[in-house]
């Protein structure tokens, strides 16, 4: 049976999740709320759908998305949890850390199932990085830049490099982290555009990373290196490229002198299962109808935003955190 998904938030990010709902065979879009009807009504229009005159109209949804202002999130999730409904709310949960615990504290006491939006942990390059590992990471190295975004008003830790940071966590030692973090805000923004942090994890793993909307070109790269490889991995293009150094020597030849080295390159085969946003709606769908472990799925969610708020924290103060 298709699954009835409401929308809150019509805005840019919102009309994504409304296009992958309205393109998906497991559920439909049912109703869209938005502060401004009118882009609701765009919304409808274009994706299905009736547009909501308020939260409680959609109370009778399978599963609510929210994809309003991130100031919003938690007093419209706290809504839809206390009222037993699933919710994938976007990322980050909250730009207060209280915020978050409260929402993921009322999930667990409600016991009604949540994810959020971290896309990429459905990008099919970065699947394939992982499961090419074998060994324990030492080096971790990610680059998100994009150019400015005029129409985002909250700090690029919660808005871009908080998917990195849940990679970090993803494949991080069990050792507590030490961060350092910097931040560069504009002359008269209140908020950083630019993010780089450093994560040590004792002797066993170290971390560096790059955010930034202040930049004239869109990246997306993720290194990560073992004792043994390093896998390179472009997130936009959805390619992955495995390097195996074997040798490397200094050489002279007529004269002038030269570096040397044999590497093995494999480029293995990325499997394209879907958009990852469509199948981030997919893995929302099996969460409401309990084919995931809703606990497992939870408690995924708090370690990144943990560290973004440390990297917030030791960029106010100057100190690693």
């Amino acid at each position: 049976m298709s699954l009835k998904i409401g929308l809150v938030g019509a805005g840019s990010m919102g009309r994504n999740h409304a296009r992958v709902i309205s393109q998906s065979t497991s559920c439909s879009l049912a109703q869209v709320f938005d502060a401004d009807p009118t882009r609701a009504e765009l919304a409808t229009r274009d994706f299905g759908g009736r547009v909501a005159s308020d939260l409680s109209s959609l109370s009778d949804c399978d599963g609510v998305v929210i994809a309003a202002t991130t100031g919003a999130h938690a007093g419209i999730a706290n809504y839809f949890l206390d009222a037993g409904v699933p919710i994938l709310l976007e990322k980050p949960l909250s730009g207060v850390a209280g915020e978050v615990d409260e929402i993921l504290n009322m999930s667990k006491a409600k016991t009604v199932p949540m994810m959020c939006g971290f896309v990429e942990r459905h990008n099919p390059a970065l699947a394939t990085a992982l499961s090419i590992l074998d060994e324990p990471v030492v080096h971790l190295y990610s680059c998100r830049h994009s150019p400015r975004n005029l129409r985002t008003f909250s700090s690029v830790i919660g808005d871009l490099l908080i998917h990195d940071l849940d990679l970090t966590c993803r494949i991080a030692p069990a050792a507590n982290a030490v961060v350092h973090g910097n931040t560069w805000s504009p002359p008269g923004v209140a908020y950083p555009e630019i993010a780089d942090c450093s994560i040590r994890y004792g002797t066993e793993m170290l971390a560096v990373q790059s955010a930034s909307r202040w930049a004239q070109q869109k990246i997306r790269e993720v290194r990560i290196a073992t004792d043994s490889l390093l896998i390179d991995v472009d997130l936009l293009r959805v390619t992955v490229t495995v390097y195996r150094n074997k040798s490397q020597t200094g050489i002279s030849e007529r004269g002038v002198a030269s570096y040397r080295s044999e590497t093995v390159i494999d480029l293995p085969y990325v499997r394209h299962a879907g958009e990852p946003l469509a199948m981030q709606l997919e893995h929302f769908c099996s969460l409401i109808r309990q084919e995931v472990d809703a606990d497992q799925e939870r408690d995924s969610i708090a370690p990144p935003h943990a560290l973004a708020f440390a990297v917030a924290r030791s960029a106010g103060s100057g100190e690693q955190i």
